[in-house]
């Protein structure tokens, strides 16, 4: 099948799932991405004769707290740079907001929504433990401790338009293609289909040759087989973290 009607079903699907209700000012927008307690995530957008205002009601930041984060130090910088990096900021409520033109709001709308789910993912711990540990930290500090070098949070436009961040670029060698990599903490299903399309239409922008290689975060719970067969399709390298020094790993990511 070619890349562009594999574009266009996704597109398609994404406007069939997607719904929207009248509360009272707002329209509250479900899609069909979920968060961290598999609930679907939800925008609410205000619409003037300018432009739209878009906020996640609090709900993201909420969610994060209650679980046990703790939002200060570097934390809170990562934190305001993710949101930043999206075109988006943080108000003094914890909401997640930002406004655009009536004619940018497909593509502001598709950014809000790739925002909540990073912040989701980057920052997501667990009910059972105390310890607090950035998955993305993890993942950079392995990257010094192996001499390992890349450039940082980088934004790609597809072929769609739509811009898509990424954690990691390794840039083309003598020896190596060009790679981007992202570093994901909860490796669901939703957020490996995500990864998928952004790989698929960034692909579409870059030289044939170029790579995607996903670092994936194994320890709590093994990656099903249906996720690892489904990034093959793409020939999308996974990284399992428990096995990030072998040989094969090493090597995808060396310079």
């Amino acid at each position: 099948m070619e890349i562009s009607n594999l574009i266009n079903e996704y597109t398609q699907w994404l406007k069939q799932e997607i719904t929207f209700a009248k509360t009272g000012d707002f329209y509250e927008i479900t899609t069909p991405f979920l968060d961290m307690n598999n609930d679907y995530i939800q925008i609410y957008t205000k619409l003037s004769d300018d432009d739209i205002y878009m906020t996640d009601d609090g709900y993201t930041l909420q969610v994060l707290l209650s679980n046990g984060l703790r939002i200060s130090g570097k934390r809170k910088e990562l934190l305001d740079y993710i949101v930043k990096q999206y075109g988006f900021s943080i108000s003094k409520n914890l909401e997640i907001t930002g406004s655009c033109a009536l004619r940018d709001f497909p593509l502001s709308k598709h950014l809000f929504v790739q925002c909540i789910m990073k912040v989701n993912d980057l920052f997501m711990v667990k009910k059972s433990t105390k310890i607090e540990s950035i998955f993305l930290d993890d993942v950079t500090d392995f990257f010094t401790q192996k001499n390992i070098m890349a450039s940082e949070q980088v934004s790609i436009i597809g072929k769609t338009g739509y811009s898509h961040s990424y954690d990691f670029i390794f840039a083309r060698t003598k020896n190596h293609p060009e790679r981007l990599c992202n570093a994901i903490n909860n490796p669901d299903k939703s957020h490996i289909n995500n990864a998928i399309f952004s790989w698929i239409d960034t692909k579409e922008n870059r030289k044939p040759d170029s790579q995607l290689i996903l670092i994936v975060n194994d320890l709590d719970k093994r990656i099903p087989g249906s996720l690892e067969k489904a990034t093959q399709s793409y020939d999308i390298n996974m990284i399992q973290w428990t096995d990030r020094n072998s040989k094969k790993s090493l090597d995808l990511l060396a310079s």
